[in-house]
């Protein structure tokens, strides 16, 4: 008997601004943590999907709170550049702080009010910041980007929605042109059809090899067959997906921080510039207050 399962994923974002005052120079500023909350729940058959959806919707938000309420960022103090002792007791084991993709610095534009005042409305960056593309790759806070309307394969201009060929499309903006949407394709299918010959040759030869052995008739022959027909359905769909590099990579799914790699080094210039402005534009989300 063949039971299924579905199991159902919801992921919310939420962002709060947290007061911070200097240890070091008593200087008031703030920064905007941004966490994502999951809920999973599962049904049976597919008995219930909606009631299951909307459990794992219920979960993910009544979880969302709880992570924004603890969530700490290791962002300096603008004036001194000071780490706060709490927070760099909990980033002590990080390589590098720091740590890219954090969010920016924020002040007051009118005189800070006394900590436990209520959150002034007008906020802004402290210091300009500037996004850096490192190695040919950008590391910044998903919520805190956008993309120019050009195709992240080749950087012409393009309105199409990027995806891959197996999977829905990329939800956060990222565009490609149809000439590189048909390439990426075409690999797809070349790379499955070659997997598929690998996974074949290799059950081939295990049966050359298995009838090799004394008395062995016919039977290695059609186990080699069997391997082969699984190997090269396996291999079919593995293969792509391996070959195809990676365009985006998660560095740290509850805080949102992605790594982007494009083979156009212009395109990953034009995600630099966009990157910068949203740096310096202050709060990017509607924030959840708690």
């Amino acid at each position: 008997m063949i039971v299924t399962i579905n199991t159902y994923t919801v992921r919310v974002a939420g962002a709060r601004i947290k007061p911070v005052r200097c240890a070091r120079c008593q200087q008031d500023y703030y920064y905007e943590t941004v966490r994502t909350a999951k809920g999973s729940s599962a049904t049976v058959y597919g008995i219930g999907a909606k009631s299951a959806e909307q459990s794992a919707a219920n979960e993910a938000h009544a979880g969302l709170p709880y992570e924004l309420y603890y969530a700490v960022d290791p962002v300096p103090c603008p004036k001194c550049g000071t780490l706060q002792p709490d927070v760099e007791e909990k980033f002590k084991k990080a390589r590098r702080l720091p740590i890219p993709g954090m969010p920016p610095a924020l002040v007051a534009e009118q005189p800070a009010p006394a900590m436990g005042a209520a959150i002034p409305i007008r906020l802004k960056t402290a210091v300009p910041q500037k996004a850096d593309v490192e190695n040919g790759q950008l590391t910044v806070q998903e919520h805190r980007m956008y993309f120019p309307a050009a195709c992240c394969m080749c950087g012409v201009p393009a309105e199409l929605p990027f995806k891959m060929p197996r999977s829905k499309a990329y939800e956060n903006g990222m565009r490609a042109c149809p000439k590189c949407l048909e390439d990426l394709g075409r690999r797809y299918k070349r790379r499955s059809f070659e997997g598929a010959l690998l996974g074949l040759g290799l059950g081939g030869l295990v049966g050359f090899l298995f009838s090799l052995v004394p008395d062995a008739g016919g039977g290695a022959w059609v186990a080699g067959g069997v391997l082969g027909v699984i190997a090269g359905g396996f291999l079919a769909l593995l293969l792509p997906d391996r070959l195809e590099p990676k365009y985006c990579t998660w560095i740290d799914r509850s805080r949102g921080i992605v790594q982007y790699r494009f083979a156009s080094q212009a395109y990953m210039q034009e995600l630099a510039k966009a990157a910068t402005v949203c740096l310096n534009a202050g709060p990017v989300l509607q924030h959840l207050y708690v």
